[in-house]
């Protein structure tokens, strides 16, 4: 494989951190597959300064999907066999190279008191965890509803006008879940914990927009009536 000079600095670049960004299909895999050799190899050899030498179990390789990894995984194993590197080869077996979460579990498998968890401990599957949230929403609007809480009562009452408007066709509480789990993707993807969205709710700063756009929402609910009115006459 030929590369561009832009991948042989990414490639042979050592001693900082390095950012490379790229589109799909530009090559990116396979730039890390050599740079992932050449430290191998270095090291075998004796030719990489002492500080930058690593065997392949010293190795944490990150992607994003299970496909990237195999991908990963076959070529640095092609690449090895195909220099004789047989021990290098079986320390590939060992190594760090996985998608995120994969490393992650591993990691708290192999640390589980450290890390406080259960060493018997499973990893949810979307449809799991899609279950298992709707049955705690449920549960936290059934409370809701007994004690009385006015603002999670006038959410409902927002996801109904939303359907009755033919914004979505979801029933009410169904959009309502969707809606919150969202939410709280894009909050854990941010990084913010639910204290400090708990301390942003408590300075009422939220408040300002919601207060200027009310009198706007109050004619949009007024003119999606008399809209919804007319279609159905």
């Amino acid at each position: 494989m030929e590369f561009t000079a832009d991948q042989i600095k990414a490639i042979n670049t050592r001693g900082r951190n390095l950012c490379v960004a790229a589109g799909a299909g530009s090559g990116k895999t396979g730039v890390l597959v050599e740079r992932f050799l050449q430290i191998v190899i270095g090291t075998h050899e004796g030719t990489l300064p002492p500080a930058e030498q690593a065997t392949p179990s010293r190795i944490l390789a990150i992607t994003f999907t299970d496909k990237a990894t195999r991908e990963l995984k076959s070529r640095i194993v092609e690449a090895l066999t195909l220099r004789g590197l047989t021990e290098q080869r079986r320390d590939l077996e060992s190594a760090y190279v996985s998608t995120i979460h994969s490393f992650c579990s591993r990691l708290l498998k192999e640390n589980p008191f450290e890390a406080g968890v259960d060493p018997e401990f499973s990893i949810l599957d979307d449809r799991d965890s899609a279950q298992i949230f709707r049955l705690a929403f449920d549960a936290t609007m059934a409370a809701a509803y007994e004690s009385g809480d006015n603002e999670i009562m006038e959410l409902a009452a927002t996801a109904q006008k939303a359907r009755q408007h033919g914004v979505s066709p979801l029933e009410p509480l169904a959009l309502l879940s969707q809606i919150i789990r969202k939410m709280m993707e894009e909050l854990r993807g941010a990084g913010i914990a639910c204290e400090e969205a708990r301390e942003h709710l408590a300075t009422g700063a939220h408040t300002a927009d919601w207060r200027a756009s009310q009198p706007l929402a109050g004619l949009l609910n007024e003119a999606m009536a008399e809209l919804t009115a007319v279609r159905d006459e």
